[in-house]
């Protein structure tokens, strides 16, 4: 009976081992626009240095580079993809330039901003103009109308009640209410001045006609997704 104990034990500590011998490989994928496609360089310096990858994730570009290694596509295949004009066109275009103008506008009115004395960011102004259309809204309410959830604007609401823009009040139970201050109130103006004087310059070189098929085409991004 303690020599079939002992085998037992034995052949259980064995497979254990084996076990813990057989190491799995995960490869995580960022995100970050067209520099994404470097994952594929990645992929294929592991598979010439014969590292297997049993699980992949990723996020953005990442996501879809993982999704096509998962279904088979080896590198090779999918830089020939990536490097097709159209893919390059998407990118460049859609996805680069859009990005670079979005940055850009929010950079020049973040700068606008604190030129004419306002301490204030971009998400900051975004509330604020909410809040400007209807106040006494709650986080949640704020949160959703700027497509974020609560905890991501909790760092631009503190920061308007560090520097006196809002104030928190209880409107109902344990609600609480996100209020205008007369601070923000009395400079309301020279937010409308900012946001004025950053857009200007943004159109500047741009006829109403391009101006006019931006927004739309803007719109139907939007529409479409």
């Amino acid at each position: 009976m303690k020599i079939r104990c002992l085998l037992l034990a034995f052949a259980t500590a064995f497979s254990f081992l084996i076990a813990r011998s057989e190491q799995t490989v995960g490869l995580v994928l960022s995100g970050g626009g067209a520099k994404g496609i470097a994952h594929v360089g990645v992929i294929k310096a592991l598979e010439d240095n014969d590292i297997p990858i049993d699980y992949v994730a990723g996020t953005s570009l990442g996501s879809i580079v993982g999704s096509l290694y998962a279904i088979g596509w080896s590198p090779e295949k999918m830089y020939e993809f990536f490097t097709k004009p159209d893919f390059l066109y998407w990118a460049d275009l859609l996805g680069v330039y859009l990005d670079f103008a979005f940055n850009s506008l929010v950079g020049e009115l973040n700068r606008t901003l604190h030129s004419v004395g306002l301490p204030l960011n971009h998400a900051q102004f975004v509330i604020l103009q909410k809040l400007f259309i209807k106040d006494g809204q709650s986080q949640s309410d704020i949160a959703r109308s700027v497509g974020k959830d609560r905890a991501g604007i909790s760092r631009s609401l503190n920061a308007l009640e560090e520097n006196g823009f809002i104030r928190r009040q209880a409107v109902s139970g344990s609600k609480n209410g996100i209020f205008l201050t007369e601070k923000a109130i009395e400079n309301r103006g020279k937010i409308t001045e900012a946001i004025n004087i950053a857009t200007t310059k943004a159109r500047e070189g741009i006829t109403d006609e391009e101006y006019e098929l931006g927004i739309k085409f803007l719109k139907k991004i939007h529409s479409n997704l």
